[in-house]
């Protein structure tokens, strides 16, 4: 059994947006509405926890009603951190789960293929995280910004999301990590801090994040030039 947490519930500052980010139209669709029609419609993934804002739980059950998103079986409030938020999630998921997904509410792109890559990689590794391989120069400088170093760009990643776990791997990393006080800006950091071997996997360059407006503007041209159908039919 596969279950897809989805954290949604940041704040959104950097979008700089009266309405909250996730709930902006994208194409006539809300933004959020693109991952979780993915995931809903995936025959990799059994079900999926929704974790959103206190104040945007009655808009998330409306969007999944009107959508006919069928596989988020909670949408629950989420806590200060997207680390606190991940733990609510985790606190919903079905004890005969076996893997955990986790993939940003934010990053609209997420395709079937990339799913099924990721799914593929559970048979063999218990930690899996998607990126891509850095293209540019990578400089390290000092706090007044002058160069340090370059580093060898071939041993460093960016990383996306989904993240996808052993279940009681994943548990047992936030446990840790909150009994630590270790906060961490990614899933995959806190199963590494416990000694448990991540496997990271080729995602995709359309796999992009919508933190700002420009990224907003990025995405819109992605939707209208890509041949791709980013949502099933039964959805639209």
């Amino acid at each position: 059994m596969v279950t897809a947490i989805v954290p949604a519930a940041g704040k959104g500052a950097r979008f700089d947006s009266k309405k909250k980010k996730l709930f902006v139209l994208l194409e006539k669709k809300p933004l959020l509405f693109y991952s979780l029609a993915t995931l809903s419609n995936s025959s990799f993934i059994d079900d999926v926890i929704l974790v959103v804002e206190r104040n945007n739980v009655t808009a998330a059950e409306r969007l999944i009603k009107e959508c006919r998103i069928s596989k988020v079986k909670a949408i629950i409030p989420g806590g200060r951190t997207r680390q606190d938020s991940v733990v609510l999630g985790l606190k919903k998921i079905d004890p005969l789960c076996d893997f955990v997904f986790i993939h940003d509410g934010a990053r609209p792109f997420l395709t079937e293929e990339l799913i099924k890559k990721v799914v593929l990689a559970l048979k063999k590794y218990y930690a899996i995280v998607v990126g891509l391989p850095i293209a540019d120069t990578i400089k390290k400088v000092t706090p007044s910004l002058f160069v340090k170093s370059t580093a060898k760009r071939e041993f460093f990643w960016t990383v996306q999301t989904p993240q996808a776990f052993k279940a009681s791997i994943i548990q047992r990393a936030y446990q840790k990590a909150k009994k630590d006080h270790f906060l961490a800006t990614d899933s995959a950091s806190l199963v590494e801090r416990i000694g448990i071997p991540v496997r990271i996997i080729r995602g995709e360059p359309y796999n992009i994040k919508i933190t700002t407006k420009d990224d907003f503007l990025l995405a819109q041209a992605i939707l209208k030039t890509s041949n791709k159908e980013l949502y099933h039919e039964s959805t639209k």
